[in-house]
């Protein structure tokens, strides 16, 4: 079997977690044929997927590119999707009706985290801060040091990256997988986002499948490089915030995901399509290497200094808030209804493979 799941230029230990959960959930996992394919965690659900007899969905997501349009042919076998944005996106809403225990199991599969045994960890006293893997800076170190609380870079080693999350006091979180996980083991949690490209449909398709709230605190990064990649990212067609390009919060579910359809509707030309590579190679390996060389270098010094400080007093202000959690009885239920809708698959898997 096949199994696919967005591997980006440096490791992310969201997306990562696809080599090794399933197997821990039930070690038979890998026994059907090679010309099946496995979507897992991730926004992964787009046109030009792997090809392969049949597609099994676990939990997969919708929200960065033109969606599949065969979803509803035999060949998909999709037995839970992220949240109800995903649902709606791909127009399934109407197969409610038909699905056992009232509508399609969504939730997002990184939930089941909290059933295997090695992450079950007594509480620390720390506060920590998990970016989104393409924000890496020094300056967020450095800022999280001045500021009293522990960076967590998305690129270490992934169960070392769960077991900082699960043993935190708080989760200051860019990734949404810090949240996800921080959730599902009642670590408070508080969305904070630096850069225009975190996805705010992803954010709120979980948020909404587990009825948590959704506020995010919006941290402006002033430092030189920051201030050109958040230039860059409009140019590259990679800014996915939605709500006026700011803020969202649970109740803008409806104007985000029509937004988000819209984008996708109309998929770019061929011109814009090329220019948008072509802004994203040049950004990517050209300027931005150089803007961080620079910002980096003795003569910046002291801007450096000023935008350590402006970075370090927001996270420090994030750390005094109370964070959030979804309610107690909404994760238990899509935990439950992960977990039926995962043993349900692999009875279906097994009974192939027989």
């Amino acid at each position: 079997m096949k199994a696919y799941y967005w591997k980006s230029k440096l490791p992310n230990f969201g997306d990562d977690l696809n080599e090794w959960l399933w197997d821990a959930l039930d070690p038979a996992f890998p026994l059907v044929a090679t010309d099946v394919v496995f979507l897992g965690v991730g926004t992964i659900l787009r046109a030009g997927l792997p090809q392969g007899r049949t597609r099994i969905v676990f939990s997969s997501g919708a929200g960065y590119d033109t969606l599949p349009e065969d979803v509803r042919s035999p060949a998909w076998h999709i037995h839970a999707l992220r949240g109800p944005l995903t649902v709606r996106a791909l127009g399934l809403d109407d197969d409610a009706a038909a699905r056992a225990g009232g509508g399609i199991i969504t939730g997002d599969g990184a939930l089941l985290l909290q059933t295997l045994p090695e992450f079950r960890l007594p509480r620390g006293d720390r506060t920590v801060f998990v970016p989104h893997w393409a924000s890496g800076s020094r300056l967020y170190e450095r800022a999280c040091a001045q500021a009293g609380i522990d960076h967590v870079s998305p690129t270490d080693a992934c169960k070392a990256v769960i077991r900082r999350i699960v043993t935190a006091r708080l989760v200051l979180a860019e990734s949404m997988h810090a949240a996800i996980i921080a959730d599902a083991f009642r670590v408070p949690w508080v969305p904070v986002f630096t850069s225009g490209e975190i996805n705010t449909f992803k954010w709120l398709d979980w948020a909404l499948s587990v009825d948590a709230p959704f506020r995010p605190l919006h941290i402006v990064n002033p430092a030189l490089d920051s201030r050109v990649r958040e230039i860059l990212l409009g140019l590259q067609g990679k800014r996915y915030a939605t709500a006026g390009g700011r803020d969202a919060a649970t109740a803008d579910a409806e104007m985000v995901l029509r937004r988000t359809m819209d984008r996708y509707a109309r998929p770019p030309s061929r011109l814009r399509g090329r220019l948008q590579h072509l802004a994203r190679r040049i950004g990517d390996d050209v300027v931005m290497p150089r803007l961080q060389a620079l910002a980096d270098s003795p003569a910046m010094a002291d801007a450096r200094r000023r935008a350590v400080d402006h970075v370090a007093a927001a996270l420090a202000q994030a750390a005094r808030m109370p964070g959030f959690l979804s309610p107690d009885t909404s994760l238990r239920r899509t935990t439950e209804r992960l977990q039926q809708g995962f043993a349900e698959m692999m009875r279906q898997m097994k009974a192939q493979a027989a």
